[in-house]
């Protein structure tokens, strides 16, 4: 969920490419099919690692690759200045995950390549505290709708392929709750914003267990004032870092139980010459951003998007 601005309405599309992996010693069957779904799911909700390019590991032979293409949205109902204001949010996508020369414990090998689309929903509560502090607690549940793909590199046992080339729907229910900061801007508009998640995931084969576990962001950047224009069009900046926290029960399925972002996004805010009022705030955006751990996770994503936004 966007926590650096309220946004009114985003319409943001961005082709993410992804890679990280787990660890190189022989695993179950059932820990390799947690680690694809509920691997991606995890990084699909998280909002700083949801895009991007990302290598965890070291390279190893069994090193995971995904890729996706997302499209966010997030509706705040009321007015500026409202002491509560309820929201809505949605995404859909697609992603594509692959990971290849497995090794499970049983003495079997083999490649996934899964295919899978999902969507997002859910909404909450902004309290206002005061001009410079709100609370906003909300609930999401995502869904991602897997078109399974497993090529054996050894005979396989049906159990095996039953369950890695299945197409099952996999469920994230997230809890969070996030304390924002802003202060009262003057030639630039500050922000710190901390989130607590408590997340489920939920697998449809009864053999794999669902997970569960807490994660934490802090996140703190500022909005510059204007910059220049490109035909008669402001063009203002966000720059912004972010540090992921995940507890050892989700860390093991993701790999990672840090993680380290830091970006900036530029607004050209096209709507200014709108002649419709819904449409004064129509901005297109470009993001750069970077993103290290304290295991071997790096990475980065390039994005374009569309956003319709209130501050």
């Amino acid at each position: 969920m966007p926590i650096n601005r309220e946004k009114a309405l985003v319409v943001s599309t961005l082709l993410l490419m992804g890679t990280f992996t787990s660890v190189s010693n022989a695993e179950t069957v059932e820990d390799a099919y947690r680690k694809a779904n509920g691997g991606t799911l995890f990084m699909l909700n998280d909002y700083m690692l949801r895009s991007g390019r990302y290598e965890i590991g070291s390279g190893d032979s069994d090193d995971a690759e995904i890729q996706n293409i997302s499209v966010p949205g997030t509706y705040f109902f009321g007015e500026e200045g409202d002491d509560f204001r309820p929201y809505i949010l949605g995404a859909v996508g697609y992603s594509h995950y692959e990971r290849d020369d497995i090794r499970f414990d049983n003495g079997e090998r083999g490649d996934i390549d899964n295919e899978s689309l999902y969507l997002k929903a859910g909404g909450g509560i902004k309290y206002a505290i005061n001009p410079e502090l709100s609370i906003l607690t909300g609930i999401s549940a995502t869904g991602l709708f897997a078109n399974g793909g497993f090529d054996n590199d050894t005979p396989v046992s049906q159990k095996t392929k039953d369950l890695l080339q299945s197409d099952d729907t996999s469920w994230l229910v997230d809890l969070y709750s996030t304390l924002l900061v802003h202060p009262e801007p003057k030639e630039y508009k500050p922000y710190i914003a901390a989130t607590l998640h408590y997340t489920s995931i939920y697998f449809d084969p009864e053999s794999v267990n669902d997970m569960h576990g807490w994660s934490a962001n802090l996140r703190g950047g500022f909005f510059t004032h204007e910059l220049t224009r490109i035909w008669g069009m402001p063009v203002i900046e966000e720059v912004y870092a972010n540090i992921s926290v995940v507890d050892s029960d989700l860390s093991d399925m993701t790999g990672f139980d840090t993680s380290m972002t830091a970006g900036t996004e530029f607004y050209w805010k096209v709507g200014s010459l709108m002649p419709l009022p819904m449409l004064k705030e129509l901005d297109v955006t470009f993001t750069l951003q970077g993103t290290v751990s304290n295991t071997d996770m790096s990475g980065y994503n390039i994005g374009f998007g569309l956003s319709l936004l209130k501050f």
